[in-house]
């Protein structure tokens, strides 16, 4: 198995990225590791994007986090600020995806219920970006 495509998150209603580093967590394999074992996400830098997911926990986690749910059109459908370690958050119908971002990230985007995010996968190779859905 490869290692997956590093993706760019963009709210597309602020303009603000909330990651220029996500991981996709698309296995089930990627899902179950999550981010188990990391010590901290550095903010505007590192994300993980689960998919498909609508529910997340945070059991073994270290820090806390902050989380958005979307839709399968990349809408904000709920946003949890600084979910705390040990946690089973809730279960978001119509989510199709859950990004797990650092702690402040929401607040520090201005991001919101309704907002559209853009998920652009980054081209080491060029330094381009391509804009995808984190499937």
């Amino acid at each position: 198995m490869g290692r997956p495509a590093v993706l760019r998150i963009t709210n597309n209603d602020t303009g603000m990225i909330l990651a220029r580093e996500a991981v996709p967590a698309d296995t089930f394999s990627r899902r179950l590791r999550g981010l188990l074992g990391k010590r901290s996400l550095e903010k505007g830098r590192e994300g993980l994007v689960l998919s498909p997911c609508r529910a997340v926990h945070t059991f073994g986690m270290l820090f806390c986090l902050d989380l958005l749910f979307l839709n399968v059109s990349g809408e904000v459908l709920q946003a949890i600020c600084a979910f705390p370690p040990g946690r089973f958050s809730p279960f978001v119908n119509g989510a199709r995806f859950v990004v797990e971002l650092p702690e402040g990230m929401i607040d520090a985007t201005q991001t919101s219920c309704g907002h559209r995010l853009i998920f652009s996968r980054m081209s080491k190779a060029v330094g381009a970006d391509d804009p995808v859905r984190p499937e």
